[in-house]
């Protein structure tokens, strides 16, 4: 086990009943859904061994980050395309601690060592406004209790992110 996720699991998932997490990331700015680059990609656990309802509050979760960026016009959020494994964060969250968990993997990055994976000024605002916004939103639903009462059935029909035709695959 890593050093961070030791300190992790025996600082904060040991000391604290979490209800809810949402593991933000970076996925690189290559993945797309209809030929339209995502702003993010989102995946709640899939491993065979999360409780049925932890699985479902972080659908829950997944859709008021979802209702909060995708109708906007300046996000579009497509679904991460991640494995099951427990040894990954949002399923060894929701398997050990029965924490419902959300991976959003956040476009882009606003300097790399590779010229075409930078972002410029404008769209990497546009990534921190999305952040506010998803965090923001997340907080007022499990706040008000509305998180208990969101529609969860985008996920049904919400695309898996590819690769741009021709792109590496991000890193």
């Amino acid at each position: 086990m890593q050093v961070e996720v030791k300190a992790l699991h025996e600082n904060v998932f040991a000391k604290y009943d979490i209800d809810y997490m949402i593991d933000l990331h970076h996925q690189g700015t290559l993945s797309e859904t209809y030929g339209e680059l995502v702003s993010g990609s989102i995946l709640y656990p899939t491993n065979a061994n999360v409780k049925p309802e932890v699985l479902e509050a972080s659908k829950k979760l997944g859709a008021v980050v979802y209702n909060s960026i995708e109708p906007s016009g300046w996000g579009h959020i497509g679904r991460y395309d991640g494995g099951s494994g427990e040894n990954i964060g949002r399923n060894g969250a929701a398997v050990r601690y029965d924490i419902a968990t959300l991976l959003f993997e956040m476009r882009g990055m606003s300097d790399h060592n590779v010229e075409s994976v930078a972002l410029g000024q404008k769209s990497n605002g546009y990534l921190i406004k999305q952040t506010v916004t998803t965090l923001d939103a997340a907080v007022r639903a499990l706040a008000d209790d509305s998180i208990e009462t969101v529609d969860a059935s985008f996920w049904d029909t919400l695309p898996t992110q590819t690769n741009r035709p021709g792109a590496e695959a991000d890193e």
